[in-house]
């Protein structure tokens, strides 16, 4: 079933999973979790983990009966962060970038293909960076196609 919800509603569901799934985090893994909402609460469960977030990614079609029971799903991965300046150094792997940091980042989608992104650099001591439908790169772009794949 399809279900928008507000912006405010997103913003808040993806800054309470940030929060509440530090603790599966593994900053080897890219973790897959189903997020439901069960009256006032937002549960949210491990489904599965990979190496290399883009595996991950690419097997959330085969997780469908599993994600069905979810209300949203959220990808949790750490890795590196570039700038983007719309220009040469843009086609540079952030892992090689000579302005890389080191990010943890949250994706949160749901059934109508709404999703946003939180993430938070290792070097700053500030609350996540949050963004909602919109962004850019292959991750964006994959997590959007996965959630596609599976009829969100």
């Amino acid at each position: 079933m399809k279900n928008q919800i507000t912006s405010e509603k997103l913003k808040s569901v993806t800054e309470e999973v940030f929060s509440k799934t530090m603790d599966m985090r593994n900053k080897k893994k890219a973790t897959l979790v189903g997020i439901k909402f069960v009256d006032d609460e937002i549960i949210c469960n491990k489904i599965s983990e990979n190496g290399d977030v883009y595996d991950l990614l690419s097997e959330i079609p085969m997780f469908q009966d599993a994600v069905k029971n979810f209300d949203m799903i959220s990808v949790l991965t750490a890795g590196w962060a570039a700038p983007v300046n719309n220009d040469e150094d843009d086609q540079i792997e952030p892992s090689k970038h000579k302005d890389r940091r080191r990010v943890i980042l949250a994706m949160v989608g749901n059934t109508s293909t709404q999703y946003s992104s939180i993430m938070s650099f290792d070097d700053e001591e500030t609350d996540g960076i949050y963004v909602e439908n919109q962004g850019q790169g292959a991750l964006k772009d994959e997590f959007i196609n996965a959630m596609k794949a599976i009829g969100w």
